[in-house]
């Protein structure tokens, strides 16, 4: 298989990524995903939104963020607990940002603080 982008074959691969179970570093891929998340940019906008509802069939995944980098925003998709996905993301443009699949909450400036984006 050859690497092409953010796919190797049919693997789709997050730019960051929370697992909920171990792994070795010499696997090919992670089996416990839970919260892949993705960086947003003009140039890559239709491959990340192709690769997020590829994320939204895997099983184990609970939640998908899609972090902006034009503006300051994130998009988050939460799984419900009848396991079904959103119409719509929630964007969450200020305030805290909370991933409640892995018990984490940091304010959003925190994403952007050395960024262009950052707020003085």
């Amino acid at each position: 298989m050859k690497l092409v982008g953010a796919t190797w074959g049919h693997f789709r691969v997050p730019d960051l990524g929370v697992v909920g179970g171990g792994y070795q570093e010499e696997q090919l891929h992670l089996t416990e995903r839970i919260l892949p998340i993705e960086i947003l940019s003009p140039g890559n906008e239709s491959r990340t939104r192709s690769n997020v509802w590829t994320y939204a069939t895997i099983p184990s995944v609970k939640e998908i963020a899609i972090i902006r980098t034009e503006t300051t925003g994130v998009e988050l998709l939460r799984r419900g607990a009848d396991g079904d996905w959103p119409a719509a993301a929630e964007i969450v443009e200020a305030g805290e940002l909370i991933f409640q699949s892995i018990g984490v909450a940091f304010p959003l400036d925190a994403v952007y603080r050395t960024t262009r984006l950052a707020k003085a």
